[in-house]
C-alpha cells in the first residue's frame, strides 16, 4: 500500500514493466533536441543582432513579468483548480480530467488577449477579423468532448499490464 495524498483511497501498486527505447527513439531525440537548440539559438541571435528593430529591454522586462505573473499566480491557480477537480471526480476520471483542465487553461491563456481585441485597431479591419471568443469556446468543447471519449473507451492497456504480471487487472 502507498500513501496518497488529499485523502484519496490507496491503490495496489503493481509495478510498471521496464520501458526499454530502441535505438529510433533515442535518435530521434537527440535530432529533436538539436533542432530545437539551433532554432532557440537563431531567435536569440537575431534578437541581439536586430536590437534596434526588437526593444531587447522592454522585450526583457515582458518576460520577466511573464515568468513572475506564472510562477506567482497561474501554477498555484491551476494546482489548486487540479487538486480540488481530483477529489471532485471518480478515481479513474482523475488523469483524463486533469489533462483537459491543463489544455483548457493553456488554450484560454492563449486566446486572452484576441477574445478581449487586444491590439484590435479600427483602421485595420484584417487585424482581428475573427470570432475568437466562439472559437475559443468550439475549441474547449473539442477538449472536453476528447475527454470524454477517452472515459467512454475501455482501458485496455492497464488491463493488459496487469495480466502480464498475473495480477488481478485493476477495477475501474
Amino acid at each position: 500500500m502507498s500513501v496518497v495524498p488529499w485523502g484519496r483511497r490507496p491503490v495496489e501498486e503493481v509495478p510498471a514493466p521496464p520501458v526499454v527505447l530502441g535505438r529510433g527513439v533515442r535518435t530521434a531525440r537527440v535530432l529533436l533536441v538539436v533542432v530545437g537548440v539551433a532554432v532557440m539559438a537563431f531567435g536569440v541571435l537575431g534578437f541581439v543582432l536586430d536590437a534596434g528593430d526588437t526593444g531587447p529591454v522592454a522585450s526583457w522586462v515582458v518576460l520577466a513579468a511573464f515568468a513572475v505573473g506564472h510562477d506567482a499566480l497561474f501554477a498555484p491557480a491551476v494546482l489548486v483548480v487540479v487538486a480540488v477537480a481530483s477529489r471532485l471526480v471518480p478515481d479513474r476520471a482523475v488523469p483524463v480530467v486533469r489533462a483537459a483542465l491543463l489544455v483548457s487553461g493553456a488554450l484560454a491563456l492563449v486566446a486572452l488577449p484576441l477574445v478581449l481585441g487586444l491590439g484590435d485597431d479600427p483602421s485595420e479591419p484584417s487585424a482581428l477579423p475573427l470570432d475568437y471568443g466562439r472559437n475559443l469556446l468550439v475549441s474547449l468543447a473539442v477538449v472536453w468532448a476528447v475527454a470524454a471519449l477517452a472515459l467512454l473507451v475501455p482501458r485496455r492497456g492497464r488491463r493488459r499490464a496487469a495480466e502480464l504480471e498475473g495480477a488481478r487487472p485493476p477495477r475501474g
